[in-house]
């Protein structure tokens, strides 16, 4: 007969898949047993194991522990919550399972569809790959019950995430019941969403399983057209887009949802707008089109801001409006609203050519709407339909006045251990961002040595279910922020493990990187040996720009003198050059009483002005650039716009950041994941009052991320909230964070922009400059530029953008037989806009040559626009 002590043995050794046969041979009274003595024997594993299941052999015993617990835990809910541990790892191995599903087959149906149920109640679509193992639980024990499946949105995503289309699909028995909820879930198409890429497995066998009939088309094509009208980003809908268009709507097919494609004109994503007016497109050519259904597309199309889609609306109007002249007419003046000149043109000649067909009501629509074109189409018009009165002359001013400088917010310490401890959690569970992990290092370090028992025993409480690795004996610490705050808990958690062993090494050549992450890890490293030595750090932040207020850093160094203590040189030297460039005569009288030899140097420090600003000058480089080719270092030359940093080596934490580069001159760049930075976020707040050091750093990172999502965009803005000069550097950093690809990352871009025009810092000239080098070496795309300075100028700062456009179109006009870049006409639309709302006339070299070239482009059209405006009184 098969005892306690017999499963204890099974479990320790980790043979899951034996036990889950045996505990359905199990008579009651022995599961009961079991049952009673599961929690104190993982509690007693865990103790020896410190706190985690590692290894094979541990992934084994947690395992074991799952089955054993689910085939002897009476009650349906404590099951669920049994399996569902997190200090028994979630078993992401289908496989674990599966022995799962054996070990409960002695219960009923009823019940191991309950646990199923529960199981499933605790999935997150949030964390999908943490919930692997568990979504297995609930989808096996759910099937394997036959009593249906759960109807938690977080199991359907995972159903999506984990189906694969051949051939579960054609085995699914629910089928019929999980296919409508495709449409249904909100997660479900950013899962299935296949990117660029159209070939989909998914749609390959739901077509397959259309043909075959064993689904409807017709709840597939609905479904889509459901999905799309309620909403999302394109990354939500862009699967249900290719689903729509493999499942070629007839004619009719579409004539019956012809309703709901005009309801997804006006909001809905751009490529999504596209397929609603393609299916209206085709019903039109069918001649069962309305009228009045004609005009509200239309009319929506032409109010979008995408020129793509007002082209192809006008494209449609030009081609059938013989048929519908009024109304055709009446939607067209909407695109005289339009900020592109080229569209508004567009527009008028084809409104030109309907006039001999025109009603009298439509003739006044048109020369009503008229009033506000540019002369040559308002001219053109009223040679059409009439007089057409000229625009209300308006004196040229300054345009809007700037948004106001956003004031940086104060950071509060952490002020109580309870505290201290949520924060710590929660940072070790997500990301850290720089201000984050400011405040919590800071507390750490003052808590531990204010109380080090309560603060050990707080975080030995968290460690188990926050970071159960911290309770083993290793190294973390490493360029990722999380490895500075394991690093700092270590001592704590592990209070007999003895000193850090990275406290008196030097960086080795795998640590060394970009200047600002040698910076910030020699830091870190005083940091971490600093736990439980010095009641309190020097250099950590006030306010969220990175400074310190000067008066709080005073109150520190007056408490470790009091102590009888002598800070790190990294802190002391990092909490100077945090320091605002003004202080105040108050705080340097007050920093003369200090005593100690921490005080003396800060005393100097603020009575010399702080940290001279350095000479930071930027130039364009072919530079070859180290690559690795399979199997050697090879050497290929790319376009850089690199900086160089020239400042007196006066020593200390600060040196290799004005020393840039090392060297004195740019001979190789190392290869561009060297540049890669997991504390690209912290650099800023290294020199808050020298932000040009800070982004002569970035500009190759910046360089090298254009394409991605790193963050880019709010370092730029927390540069632009900093102090000291804004030169070259900034200039590029900026120009190269308003070509981001991503538009968070272009937003943030912009933002900073705007926030230094607000405070009248922007260096509008060397930022134009920056923009035709980099657009001009192919490192920039100009319609995003355009695009970002655009959405700057009518956020106030008109006078600023005239100055970057006039800037850089120098360089960017084409000589005659040079094909323009990509959104120059944009950009001199934009010139002419800024010049009208500041009545500035800035001279551009080559615009007169370029607007008297002659021809009908765009580009020429808007370029003799500008220098007509540049040119009048």
């Amino acid at each position: 007969m098969t005892t306690w002590d017999d499963i204890r043995a099974e479990i320790k050794r980790g043979r899951a898949h034996q036990l889950a046969a045996l505990v359905g041979e199990l008579d009651e009274a022995t599961r009961h047993t079991v049952a009673k003595e599961l929690p104190g024997y993982l509690k007693e594993l865990l103790s020896a194991s410190n706190g985690g299941f590692w290894g094979d052999t541990g992934r084994g015993c947690a395992a074991a522990f799952r089955v054993v617990g689910a085939g002897c835990i009476p009650g349906a809910t404590a099951v669920a919550s049994w399996l569902c541990r997190r200090d028994l790892g979630f078993g992401s191995d289908k496989g674990h399972a599966r022995l799962v599903v054996t070990a409960v087959q002695h219960r009923p149906p009823a019940w191991r569809a309950d646990v199923a149920r529960r199981v499933a109640a605790r999935l997150r679509a949030a964390d999908p790959w943490r919930d692997a193992g568990r979504w297995y639980v609930a989808d096996l024990l759910a099937h394997d019950a036959g009593e249906g499946l759960p109807e938690d949105e977080a199991y359907f995503v995972g159903w999506v995430r984990w189906t694969t289309p051949y051939p579960d699909l054609n085995e699914e028995p629910y089928l019929d019941s999980l296919l409508p909820r495709l449409f249904e879930v909100q997660g479900a198409g950013l899962v299935l969403d296949p990117g660029t890429e159209r070939d989909d497995p998914w749609i390959e066998m739901l077509l397959h399983l259309v043909a075959v009939h064993r689904i409807d088309r017709t709840m597939l094509l609905d479904g889509c057209v459901r999905r799309f009208l309620r909403g999302g980003t394109i990354q939500d809908l862009r699967w249900y887009v290719y689903l729509h268009d493999a499942l070629t709507p007839s004619v009719p097919e579409a004539i019956d949802r012809a309703r709901d494609y005009l309801r997804l004109l006006p909001v809905a994503p751009g490529r999504v707008a596209e397929l609603a007016l393609a299916e209206l497109r085709r019903i039109d050519e069918a001649g069962a089109l309305e009228e009045v259904t004609f005009r509200e597309a239309a009319e929506a199309l032409l109010f979008r801001p995408e020129k793509k889609l007002v082209r192809a609306t006008l494209t449609w109007i030009d081609r059938t409006a013989a048929a519908r002249v009024d109304a055709s007419l009446t939607a067209l003046t909407i695109a005289f609203e339009q900020d592109s000149l080229d569209l508004q043109e567009r527009a008028a000649r084809i409104v030109a050519k309907l006039a001999p067909q025109a009603t009298a009501s439509a003739r006044e629509i048109v020369r009503n709407a008229a009033a506000g074109l540019p002369a040559e189409a308002r001219e053109r018009l009223a040679a059409a339909f009439g007089e057409i009165s000229a625009p209300v002359s308006t004196t040229p001013g300054p345009g809007l006045p700037p948004p106001p400088a956003p004031a940086p917010r104060d950071l509060p310490p952490i002020s109580s251990l309870p505290e201290l401890t949520e924060e710590v959690a929660a940072r070790l569970r997500g990301e850290i961002g720089w201000a984050d992990g400011e405040r919590v290092l800071a507390g750490i370090v003052e808590f531990a040595h204010r109380d080090p028992q309560a603060t050990s025993e707080a975080m030995r409480r968290i460690a188990p279910h926050a970071a159960p690795w911290l309770l083993h004996d290793h190294d973390p610490l490493d360029q990722d922020p999380t490895s500075w705050l394991m690093a700092a808990l270590r001592p704590l958690v592990q209070p007999t493990a003895g000193p850090p062993p990275f406290e008196h090494e030097p960086l080795s050549p795998d640590q060394a990187g970009p200047a600002p992450d040698v910076v910030l890890w020699t830091r870190m490293r005083e940091i971490c040996a600093a736990v439980g030595r010095t009641p309190a750090l020097l250099s950590t932040p006030t306010l969220s720009t990175g400074h310190i207020d000067p008066a709080v850093l005073l109150e520190r160094l007056e408490r470790l003198e009091a102590a009888g203590i002598s800070p790190a040189q990294s802190d002391l030297d990092q909490a100077l050059m945090r320091l605002p460039r003004e202080p105040g005569a108050d705080i340097i009288r007050r920093a003369r009483r200090l005593q100690s030899p921490a005080g003396a140097l800060a005393t100097a420090w603020l009575t010399g002005g702080g940290l001279p600003d350095p000479d930071v000058t930027c130039s364009f480089h072919s530079i070859p650039r180290k690559t690795w080719n399979y199997s050697a270092w090879e050497r290929s030359y790319v376009d850089r716009v690199l900086p160089v940093i020239v400042a007196p080596d006066e020593g200390g934490l600060a040196t290799p950041l004005l020393r840039y580069p090392a060297e004195g001159l740019w001979k190789v760049l190392d290869p561009e994941g060297f540049h890669i930075s997991y504390a690209f976020s912290w650099w800023p707040s290294l020199l808050p009052s020298h932000r040009e050091v800070i982004a002569a750093h970035l500009l190759l990172p910046l360089a090298d991320r254009t394409e991605s999502r790193d963050g880019q965009g709010a370092v730029l803005l927390a540069l632009a909230e900093g102090e000291g000069p804004a030169g070259q550097a900034m200039a590029t950093a900026l120009a190269l964070g308003l070509t981001a690809k991503r538009t968070e990352e272009r937003a943030g871009a912009t933002d900073a922009v705007i926030t230094l025009c607000a405070r009248r810092q922007l260096p509008a000239t060397d930022l134009g400059t920056a923009i035709a080098t980099l657009v001009d070496s192919g490192q920039a795309k100009l319609n995003r530029v355009s695009s970002a300075l655009t959405e700057t100028a009518r956020a106030g700062a008109y006078a600023d953008v005239l100055a970057v456009t006039a800037a850089a179109l120098p360089t960017l006009l084409p000589a005659p037989g040079e094909r323009s870049p990509t959104g120059l006409a944009e950009l001199l639309a934009l010139a002419a806009e800024s010049a009208q709302n500041t009545g500035t006339r800035p001279e551009i070299k080559g615009l007169a040559g370029l607007a008297t070239r002659g021809g009908s482009s765009r580009l020429v059209r808007e370029a003799a626009r500008l220098h007509n405006i540049l040119t009048s009184a």
